[in-house]
């Protein structure tokens, strides 16, 4: 893809950038391919042409012999844009949404059924463990504590 230079627009560039010499249409032309070879490339932004040096630019070959002069383009941001996003959309649109969904919602029910298991045989029992274990440990502290003679006992029992 390409923009088309006509040459009448690039009088007041050559006046000022070339010695006024022979023909002005092949000043023109040189002078252009010469700006093409250094990157010169043009890029719609906007709606507006923005022509700029783009050293990393492939490089094009100036057709000499074409009229109007043809300068090559590169992608605008947008452009670059809309390539990204419509790659995107093309890695979405392979996904295998559907088969996803399915093996998630199966999946989603056999956790429901687990926790349903759960609240109703798992946790009463732990709640009466944890009861039970309460009460044991009240009864040692019981038994342990005070003026009870079971702690001295148990010392001289060690110490025998």
């Amino acid at each position: 893809m390409g923009i088309d230079i006509y040459q009448q627009r690039l009088e007041r560039v050559l006046e000022k950038l070339c010695k006024p010499y022979g023909d002005r249409e092949q000043q023109a032309v040189t002078f252009l391919r010469g700006m093409v070879e250094q990157g010169l490339r043009a890029q719609v932004r906007s709606s507006n042409l923005l022509t700029d040096y783009v050293p990393t630019a492939p490089k094009v070959t100036f057709d000499t012999s074409a009229r109007p002069l043809t300068i090559s383009t590169i992608l605008s941001s947008f452009d670059h844009l809309q390539e990204q996003l419509a790659s995107i959309i093309g890695k979405v649109d392979k996904l295998p949404l559907d088969s996803i969904a399915r093996h998630l919602d199966t999946t989603l029910v056999g956790l429901g059924k687990t926790l349903h298991q759960v609240n109703q045989q798992v946790l009463p029992q732990t709640t009466q463990t944890v009861r039970q274990t309460h009460k044991t440990l009240v009864t040692m502290q019981s038994l342990m504590g005070g003026d009870t003679r079971i702690p001295q006992a148990l010392g001289q029992t060690l110490q025998e």
